[in-house]
């Protein structure tokens, strides 16, 4: 009768702690419906973008690669999507879960992939944002941030002084991948009013860009995704 009665009350808890999640999450997707309304930008659940597809370092890692919502629209011009993301890591019959806030950005420039990855981030998955660093005047700077780029002239293009600084006094990211025209920001998973922050982030990060990179590699703005 015991381990009966002990059966019965983990099988409660664990209904218990499901509809808790549930609920949770119901309001998580209620908030960032409300506040994607607010500026104009539409928010759909799942990965109505396919954003999994595209060519980025992150969303290579893992398994089970999940953009669970997002929100998308324009702002200052800038074409840009935040979402939320998650990714599956399993070693032996154990595994963990690895999530993310993240936002997306489309700028006028065809750029080679480039990496800026916050050094407290790095850890364990130093394979993950591995390469050879690119040193920068600022020592302090090289401390702080790990960059990779094949190509150095673009990654002293794109990260001049006034970029350095910024980043600097910008530092929430955990990582930053250049594509093409795409700019993928990545961070801790963040509550709904957080978000909107990466969307100020992107519009920071458009605004310091400097004019050589657009000049260096040129490219038009494509169609938003």
């Amino acid at each position: 009768m015991a381990i009966i009665f002990l059966g019965v009350v983990v099988a409660g808890v664990c209904l218990a702690v499901g509809y808790f999640a549930q609920l949770q999450k119901k309001k998580r997707l209620a908030a960032l419906a409300n506040i994607a309304a607010g500026v104009g930008f539409v928010f759909t659940r799942g990965d109505a973008d396919h954003l999994v597809d595209m060519p980025f370092r992150l969303f290579n890692r893992g398994s089970r690669r999940t953009v669970e919502c997002e929100m998308g629209g324009v702002h200052n011009g800038v074409n840009m999507r935040i979402f939320d993301y998650k990714y599956y890591e399993s070693s032996g019959r154990n595994g963990q879960w690895y999530k993310f806030t993240c936002g997306l950005a489309l700028f006028p420039a065809v750029c080679p992939p480039l990496q800026i990855t916050h050094r407290r981030f790095l850890g364990s998955l130093e394979n993950l944002f591995g390469g050879h660093d690119i040193q920068f005047e600022s020592d302090d700077f090289n401390k702080r941030f790990k960059i990779t780029c094949e190509d150095q002239r673009f990654a002293f293009s794109l990260i001049d002084g006034k970029m350095m600084e910024w980043l600097s006094s910008a530092e929430t990211f955990n990582n930053v991948e250049v594509v093409g025209p795409w700019v993928l920001y990545t961070g801790a998973r963040l509550e709904p009013n957080g978000w909107l922050g990466i969307g100020a982030w992107l519009d920071q990060f458009h605004a310091h860009i400097p004019n050589v990179v657009y000049s260096q590699y040129p490219g038009a703005e494509p169609a938003g995704r």
